[in-house]
């Protein structure tokens, strides 16, 4: 969010009350409960019906749906972190979809199952190279910072942990770091 903001945008965001406070220190202005029941009526309150991009770190059919019903009137752009159902796609008059694979940045072929698959891309790398120097600049300064770290002991073990925690949902504003061998 703090690029989103150093880049002159408003954003704004969706999480549990408990992280309100982390999510807004990463530069959100407003923050807004998901469980809330006129959750979607206070973003289109807040932005005057006028949202124009809508970036889904979840990526499930409920937040797509979610993402879709608080674009502004006039549309917009939606960016999920997966593919997304097409039949998920109700505004196609207003909203363009997208996906993308964090990975492509890198340039490289990949042989993944469609529709991961990606031939080399050199203007990709390019960009990805750029990319990678810009942002470790932004951290290196303080201007930008990553999430808390929960560290999992165990090596290998801990990353099976990890995942259970995960399954679990016992984890909240934090990424998850296994030091392994």
């Amino acid at each position: 969010m703090l690029i989103a903001s150093r880049s002159g945008l408003n954003p704004i965001t969706v999480c549990s009350p408990h992280n309100f406070d982390l999510v807004k220190s990463f530069g959100a202005t407003q923050v807004f409960d998901y469980r809330s029941p006129t959750c979607i009526d206070d973003i289109r309150k807040y932005t005057r019906n006028s949202l124009k991009f809508a970036l889904d770190c979840v990526s499930e059919p409920e937040t797509m749906e979610f993402c879709y019903k608080v674009l502004g009137r006039t549309g917009g752009k939606y960016t999920a972190l997966e593919p997304y159902a097409e039949f998920l796609h109700t505004r196609p008059r207003t909203v363009v979809p997208d996906w993308v694979l964090g990975p492509a940045v890198l340039g490289q072929a990949m042989g993944w199952p469609e529709p991961f698959t990606r031939e080399a891309d050199e203007q990709l790398r390019e960009f990805g190279v750029e990319w990678f120097d810009t942002v470790q600049k932004l951290l290196d300064s303080g201007k930008i910072r990553p999430h808390p770290v929960k560290v999992v002991v165990g090596g290998w073990e801990g990353v099976a942990d990890g995942l259970e925690m995960l399954r679990q949902k016992q984890v909240s504003g934090q990424k998850l770091v296994c030091a392994v061998a």
